[in-house]
């Protein structure tokens, strides 16, 4: 049971239908609490639903050694016999795993409908950037410039710069330029979700007023910079080849002669990258070609209707116009067709 949730109510010691329980089998609190652990932690084991086959009230009795138990269960009507077994009554109420599932969820749910902040969104490094410049790489609370020393045997980390929402993302604040500004990470942190005015931190945004950076747009009422990054994003998406254009190749006539001759028509875009790899010359190119056919006519590649035939990236990866042909397989053997004479000259 190490490591599972078990709900166990801090005053289910003092639960009325305990003391009734502790009646009718004439024990002890601990001995019915430690029963009921039992009972509940077994079900979040074995059932999702509470509906546990095949137990009867008397191995109820027997497991948790109290006589009476599971009728005195039934009496309370915290466990009712079932077809085949028994089952817990409001088994949400009690226990474990399945049911810590159904607890937090509906938790998550109220908290939804309670109407909680808003996750704090994701801010790209490019915009984080782009703040950093229109602040002049410092922070508008304190003055603290990037290039500033670091007090004496302190962690350097602990000043760097970072991102803050000048109205918090609790308090509504959004992800806009207007909206965010450099600060150090000690006043960030002094700041700690709060809008500047709750905590005395006067934000100097001369440098932005000076440049016009993160000013609202009159048009649309929107942050301006924003909209111009949109617009780019839209632009750069709209002149994105599509992911067919991408994957359209350019064949060499050298590669596609060598293609159009291997037997074997897989993985044209590996045999390209293959040949670009090995970019043969006229004279090893030839060989190769003569090769090729040599060994198209060879027992290993005519047998089982090519099924030996290797892939033609695999083979140019390999060298494979380097093989040898064996000494039986140089005259008619077995269907063997001898190789065509060499049109490309000797090597």
């Amino acid at each position: 049971m190490a490591g599972d949730w078990i709900k166990m109510r801090s005053n289910l010691w003092d639960d009325p239908r305990v003391s009734r329980l502790c009646d009718l089998t004439d024990q002890g609190e601990a001995a019915v609490i430690g029963a009921l652990y039992w009972l509940w932690a077994a079900a979040d084991q074995h059932t999702e639903t509470g509906v546990m086959t095949g137990l009867s009230l008397r191995q109820v009795d027997r497991k948790t050694g109290l006589a009476g138990f599971g009728q005195a269960l039934c009496d309370i009507g915290w466990i009712a016999e079932c077809d085949g077994g028994i089952c817990i009554v409001n088994f949400e109420e009690h226990n474990g795993t399945s049911a810590k599932k159904r607890s937090t969820e509906a938790r998550r749910k109220s908290e939804i409908r309670k109407g909680e902040p808003p996750k704090r969104k994701y801010v790209s490094a490019k915009q984080k950037e782009r703040i950093f410049e229109a602040d002049g790489h410092k922070c508008v609370y304190c003055g603290r410039h990037k290039d500033d020393g670091t007090p004496f045997n302190e962690d350097p980390s602990y000043y760097a710069l970072s991102v803050d929402h000048l109205v918090p993302v609790s308090q509504g604040g959004d992800n806009s330029d207007a909206n965010m500004v450099t600060a150090c990470m000690p006043c960030n942190m002094k700041k700690n979700g709060r809008a500047p005015e709750e905590c005395g931190m006067v934000p100097d945004l001369s440098e932005r007023k000076r440049t016009g950076f993160g000013q609202v747009s009159p048009e649309t009422g929107q942050d301006a910079e924003l909209e111009k990054e949109k617009e780019r994003e839209k632009e750069k998406k709209k002149n994105k080849p599509s992911t067919s254009a991408k994957r359209r190749r350019t064949y060499t006539p050298e590669f596609e002669e060598f293609w159009s001759a291997y037997p074997k028509k897989s993985g044209k875009g590996d045999a390209q990258d293959a040949w670009t790899k090995i970019n043969p010359n006229a004279e090893l190119k030839a060989k190769i070609l003569w090769s090729l056919e040599a060994q198209k006519r060879s027992h290993d590649w005519t047998k089982e209707n090519g099924k030996y035939i290797p892939n033609p990236s695999t083979w140019l990866n390999q060298d494979r116009w380097e093989d040898e042909l064996p000494p039986a397989e140089q005259g008619a053997v077995g269907g063997f067709k001898p190789a065509p004479p060499n049109p490309y000259g000797d090597f």
